[in-house]
């Protein structure tokens, strides 16, 4: 059974075989830990006398994979005859999380983010009709709350996820101090 930070959730519950040998049968199977569903395990009954395949698909859930820089995840299969197992292995593959794009929301934009969270809302604010990336320097910077919001784009394709397989997390950028510097400002001169 996968280890912490580990377990994957397989995609189509109803139909998880995306390809097979013809003839070939699964049952799915929930893996669940402190009454959370966190895995699933996929029983699939080969046909006997040929060379057998099987595909599917699953999707890594756990937070802390998604957000390291380089973490392992495996799928395991177990080949039983009845109910002993003959043979197990794993296929064990490597997912890269990684920071893709830091854009500035305007000031406006940005306290319509705070408001309801909806990042969708905002993506006006950061690329044009054109799909081009819009540029909010000279109007990002809030005078009330003396903040910069960014919109962050990581990279986790299809997540789409709002309290769902991931469930809420918070992404937080530390920046280093030499990333600051001191402007003078002069009130009235924008």
């Amino acid at each position: 059974m996968p280890d912490k930070g580990k377990h994957q959730r397989l995609l189509n519950l109803a139909k998880p075989l995306t390809s097979a040998t013809e003839g070939v049968t699964s049952n799915v199977y929930e893996i669940v830990k402190d009454g959370k569903v966190v895995g699933h395990v996929l029983e699939t009954k080969l046909v006997n006398d040929k060379v057998n395949f099987v595909k599917f698909k699953s999707r890594i859930t756990d937070r802390e994979v998604i957000m390291s820089e380089a973490t392992k995840v495996d799928n395991y299969a177990v080949l039983t005859k009845g109910a002993h197992p003959v043979l197990s292995d794993k296929a064990e593959y490597r997912y890269y999380g990684k920071m893709l794009l830091k854009q500035t929301l305007s000031a406006e934009a940005a306290n319509k983010l705070l408001a309801d969270y909806n990042a969708e809302a905002v993506n006006d604010d950061v690329i044009n009709s054109a799909n081009e990336l819009i540029n909010n320097q000279a109007t990002t910077f809030d005078r009330k709350t003396k903040s910069i919001v960014y919109k962050i784009s990581v990279n986790a394709a299809e997540l789409k996820d709002v309290d769902g397989d991931v469930g809420k997390f918070i992404l937080r950028e530390v920046v280093p101090d030499d990333r600051f510097y001191a402007c003078s400002y002069s009130q009235g001169q924008g």
